[in-house]
């Protein structure tokens, strides 16, 4: 893997880390995970995710709440 590749997996990750748990609005996502912009973030996804942020995020979340639904109550002793 190139050192290019690598990087752009590093913060294509870290991206989707961030659009599944923080409410930053996406184009402070793209900003923190080393784009330049939202559109560069939108454009990485697509190319190598085949998705973009928005669907991302919504996915993530549709699945967060369908899976907290599923978990069980902690114990109580």
């Amino acid at each position: 893997m190139s050192p290019h590749a690598w990087l752009l997996q590093r913060r294509l990750d870290f991206a989707c880390r961030c659009l599944a748990a923080s409410a930053w609005p996406i184009a402070e996502v793209a900003l923190q995970a080393g784009f330049a912009d939202q559109a560069g973030l939108t454009r990485a996804m697509r190319q190598h995710l085949d998705t973009t942020p928005a669907t991302y995020r919504r996915i993530q979340r549709e699945r967060g709440a369908s899976q907290a639904g599923r978990e069980h109550p902690p114990r109580t002793q």
